[in-house]
């Protein structure tokens, strides 16, 4: 009996892994980060070496040019969380947003580096990063799973967020990824596996 709920569990897992696969695809930037928060209603905090996760969901098949400089490609966002450490409240980024990068090859023999960021569409500011040298980010076609990589800090502009305008000045110990979701028949069999194995414990 068994054997035979073990061969259907990963029928159901091959079968359901050769179904159409989602899009949809997280991208985060962590860290700490220092900056500052003017509130609408008036007052400025100062935001010190704070720790903080910014997420940013996208869909692969939404790729189109962000213009440079330099131009590349992006993903807009269809949903964003920007948590900071220290804080006691959220602060999430109000304006649309997309994540941008491209692998820039210079003349010479200067090696090529990676460009990415999270950035305001009308504005193109927010948050860049660079990496370089041996990177896995170096040639990254931004629609697969990668990391976590570290990254280093590039430039940032102000944000507007809904608890007023966050203008980063730094950050430190970044680290980029990107995660796709798990394949429908793997989400399937994982949980079914367990339950088997306390099925087989309780019997």
């Amino acid at each position: 009996m068994r054997f035979g709920v073990m061969a259907a569990l990963l029928a159901a897992g091959v079968c359901g892994a050769g179904a159409a696969g989602a899009t949809t695809i997280t991208y985060s930037i962590a860290g700490r980060l220092t900056a500052t928060l003017a509130a609408p209603a008036g007052g400025t905090a100062a935001l010190t070496d704070l720790p903080f996760v910014w997420r940013l969901r996208g869909d692969t098949g939404q790729v189109a040019t962000v213009q440079g400089p330099p131009p590349g490609p992006g993903i807009p966002a269809l949903g964003q969380s920007l948590r900071i450490g220290g804080l006691g409240y959220a602060v999430d980024a109000t304006p649309p947003l997309f994540f941008a990068w491209v692998t820039v090859d210079p003349p010479g023999p200067a090696p090529a580096f990676h460009i990415g960021g999270f950035s305001d569409m009308t504005t193109s500011l927010g948050l860049a990063w660079i990496a370089g040298g041996a990177s896995p980010l170096i040639g990254y076609g931004g629609i697969g799973a990668i990391g976590p990589v570290p990254v280093r800090f590039d430039n940032a502009g102000p944000l507007g967020t809904d608890r007023g305008s966050l203008a980063i000045t730094g950050a430190s110990g970044l680290l980029f990824r990107a995660v796709l979701p798990a394949p429908g028949g793997l989400a399937v069999l994982l949980p079914a596996l367990l339950g088997l194995g306390i099925l087989r414990r309780r019997g």
